[in-house]
């Protein structure tokens, strides 16, 4: 008997691996192979366009919060220079009231 002629099983109450010849097999299980490959196919196809949808939507949402920092960044640098010219002002005034 060839290791393709037998099935290893979990004995629980053992804790260990048993053979298991293919005529013991039940009848449900014989060919079963075919659609759990199909089925994991299908779920590792499923995964594999989600996880590609997901990475697009991460890489257009970086590209607009990157848009929006820079955005953000250059409003303040523009508002450095008026807002020391406030802060000036406001000194002066203080120390003269």
């Amino acid at each position: 008997m060839g290791a393709r002629d037998t099935v290893m099983r979990l004995d629980m109450s053992r804790g260990d691996t048993v053979p298991v010849r293919p005529e013991s097999t039940p009848e449900r299980l014989k060919g079963g192979e075919g659609n759990f490959q199909k089925s994991w196919e299908y779920g590792a196809k499923q995964l594999g366009e989600a996880v590609l949808e997901t990475t697009e939507v991460v890489k257009v949402v970086h590209q607009a919060y990157s848009g929006v920092d820079g955005a953000i960044a250059g409003a303040v640098s523009t508002l450095q220079q008026p807002l020391g010219m406030i802060d000036q002002a406001v000194s002066q005034l203080n120390r003269r009231g």
